[in-house]
């Protein structure tokens, strides 16, 4: 899968069922919004193709508060970046 946000990506066979994707991705510290749609994009891809999925990591997203769904005043790393994490999560369960 093709994302310029760092991530390892693994399958998991078991004979009679669906392969289980697993992924572990880190963000780097910074503004730019990019590598987050980019790597939105390859989960739409693979949510068409595969729907079992566990993706986990580091998305440097201090700002967003997960209790109430919300990106905080002032966000570290800027609105952009914190609402696009937000959105993918809440998009994708």
């Amino acid at each position: 899968m093709d994302s310029s946000a760092d991530a390892v990506w693994g399958e998991v066979e078991i004979k009679g069922t669906r392969p289980l994707f697993v992924a572990s991705i880190y963000r780097h510290t910074d503004s730019d919004p990019t590598s987050m749609e980019q790597f939105n994009s390859v989960v739409d891809k693979l949510n068409d193709t595969t729907p079992n999925a566990v993706i986990t990591g580091d998305f440097n997203v201090p700002s967003v508060d997960w209790a109430s769904l919300t990106v905080n005043n002032n966000p570290q790393y800027g609105h952009s970046v914190n609402q696009v994490v937000l959105d993918m999560a809440v998009h994708n369960g």
